[in-house]
């Protein structure tokens, strides 16, 4: 299997930043392009406006958003150091993607745009009900992917093929 660009979306959890490891690595061995994406929910990413008493509008100003979108974009840099070493770094071709949107279905969209040929993402392993009513970013996009995808939850890991 040839693989030219692996992506490797990030929630900035330590389950990311071992699947952030681990999609660098594959990345460096088969000399392919690695796409860090983070999704930003939009629920934190928009400006909100809320209606508190009376029917006032409380509007939140432009500027806690674009403080969201450079925190997240400092996180990246942050996370990207600490999972993978300077020296692989050197031997990486890396594209950063910020969104605001819905994480799976950012996931997918970008997967499908940069025609990625393995997703490398991390998991947090939820079991039971929690996982029943919570769900899992990882596995919506296991379903749906056009590429196969590669989930880690350290010390494991599962390939699943489409």
């Amino acid at each position: 299997m040839k693989l030219a660009k692996i992506l490797a979306p990030t929630d900035f959890s330590k389950f990311s930043g071992f699947a952030l490891e681990w999609a660098a690595y594959l990345a460096v061995c088969m000399k392919a392009e690695l796409i860090l994406l983070h999704v930003i929910p939009e629920e934190e990413g928009r400006i909100v406006e809320e209606i508190i008493g009376e029917g006032a509008i409380v509007r939140i100003p432009k500027g806690v958003r674009q403080n969201v979108v450079d925190e997240r974009q400092k996180m990246f840099k942050e996370q990207f150091n600490m999972a993978v070493s300077g020296e692989v770094q050197k031997s990486l071709k890396v594209e950063e993607i910020l969104k605001i949107g819905n994480p799976f279905l950012e996931i997918l969209k970008i997967a499908k745009e940069k025609e990625v040929d393995l997703i490398v993402m991390g998991t947090h392993g939820r079991t039971g009900l929690a996982h029943v009513f919570i769900g899992s970013v990882a596995e919506k996009v296991v379903h749906h992917a056009h590429c196969p995808v590669l989930t880690i939850k350290h010390p494991q890991y599962k390939f699943i093929a489409p």
